[in-house]
């Protein structure tokens, strides 16, 4: 397996066994990101970094210049540096930037109404050089505050648009493969087979729920419904499907 050195703190860096947080070292900084790939001698950098919002991405309407500086301009030093040292870089990503189910393949263009946020994940995929990671509302079993079953199981009123979702450990079990394989730089759409919506997740752990048209949610940036193809990643790590991972939690849950 390759030695990898993943970047960030959150839920995210946290399935990949933890991440350098920036209260360790201040990656942030060109210098010092040197520093410690010169240190810890990866083979990969996996960049888990970003700026999503409190509690959700409608801060990053109000937080623009913030959100600009986590999401583009970290990734693009970050991979930079990477190209200097020789060592791969891998950046998480969003399919965020599409809307509607297109079954949208890693050719196809963004959505022309995004989010501040999913402009600004879009622009950092042309900064960046090495593999892009492409997800969408990932989810396990571990009851992270960001994870979306934690999330569905806290609102009393859900929508239910159809959604390619991924499953965390399936996340990480993809990026290992991509590396083993030294798979060619590029966008990769990480989501499980075939597509869920709410209300058949709602059912799936019995619970009791209101759902609400989109029309009716009261935000101030639009919100991404989408469905990803995942055949590309595939050919590296078949990507299990969505309705056999959320069975097994529920199982899992229910023992």
């Amino acid at each position: 397996m390759a030695r990898r050195l993943v970047l960030g703190s959150g839920y995210i860096a946290r399935a990949f066994g933890g991440g350098v947080s920036r209260r360790d070292c201040d990656y942030t900084d060109s210098f010092e990101f040197a520093e410690l790939l010169k240190m810890t001698a990866p083979d990969a950098v996996i960049n888990c970094a970003g700026f999503t919002g409190r509690p959700h991405i409608d801060q990053c309407e109000d937080m623009k210049a913030e959100t600009i500086k986590a999401n583009i301009c970290l990734p693009a030093m970050l991979s930079d540096v990477c190209a200097e040292h020789g060592v791969r870089f891998v950046h998480i990503s969003s399919g965020c930037i599409f809307q509607g189910s297109g079954n949208y393949d890693e050719t196809d263009k963004p959505a022309s109404q995004l989010s501040f946020y999913s402009q600004t994940k879009w622009l950092a995929e042309q900064c960046v050089q090495g593999l892009i990671l492409r997800i969408r509302m990932p989810f396990d079993g571990s009851g992270h505050e960001r994870c979306l079953l934690s999330k569905l199981a806290k609102y009393p009123r859900l929508i239910s648009e159809e959604n390619s979702i991924t499953y965390v450990p399936d996340l990480v079990a993809a990026t290992d493969s991509l590396l083993q394989a030294d798979a060619p730089d590029g966008v990769y759409h990480v989501t499980n087979r075939l597509a869920i919506n709410h209300k058949q997740i709602a059912a799936i752990f019995g619970w009791q729920k209101e759902f609400i048209p989109l029309w009716k949610l009261d935000v101030k940036a639009p919100r991404s419904n989408c469905t990803l193809s995942s055949a590309k990643v595939s050919a590296y790590y078949p990507m299990p499907s969505v309705y056999a991972r959320l069975a097994e939690l529920a199982m899992r849950k229910a023992a």
